[in-house]
């Protein structure tokens, strides 16, 4: 899943066939697309410029709603790899000030689209899926309801304890 373009380009200047969003009637012909790669089962997916946002705090990188981040810190863009931690929650590192900078995706897809969460307030999945950042999945909530969701999901580590320890 490599950047097959990573420049500014309209959509139809360099490649032979219109993207779907063109054929669906979505976007006007040769709209502006500044990124692209191959997704699942081989089809282009883009990445437009008033699909992305500037991440808080890091000026060379950008998210999408779907909570990809792109980097711009080189001559063209790239999509980053996400990695992952404990309990399945996505993970990115960004660099700044020549530091490397961990952050879980949808802490950033909150604060970059959102604003910072209010006091008492964390990032809850609405569908229990940590690996699923997509912003329309996202929200604050206390930690009670965040508990009380992961226990809904079946995904608190506590819940699947099937005896006490000795």
């Amino acid at each position: 899943a490599g950047v097959l373009v990573a420049r500014e380009v309209n959509c139809h200047s360099e490649w032979s066939s219109p993207c779907l969003l063109c054929l669906r009637g979505v976007r006007p012909h040769g709209h502006r697309v500044i990124a692209s790669r191959i997704g699942p089962a081989g089809r282009r997916v883009y990445a437009y410029d008033e699909g992305m946002i500037d991440i808080v705090g890091f000026p060379d990188y950008k998210l999408t709603t779907t909570g990809e981040v792109w980097s711009f810190k080189g001559r063209e863009p790239r999509l980053l790899k996400p990695g992952s931690h404990k309990g399945g929650y996505r993970l990115v590192y960004l660099r700044r000030d020549g530091k490397t900078i961990t952050r879980s995706i949808h802490v950033l897809m909150m604060l970059t689209y959102v604003g910072p969460p209010p006091e008492g307030m964390e990032v809850r999945h609405l569908d229990g899926n940590p690996a699923n950042n997509t912003l329309s999945n996202l929200e604050y909530a206390t930690h009670g309801v965040n508990q009380r969701d992961q226990l809904d999901h079946g995904t608190n580590r506590e819940s699947r304890k099937t005896h006490c320890a000795q």
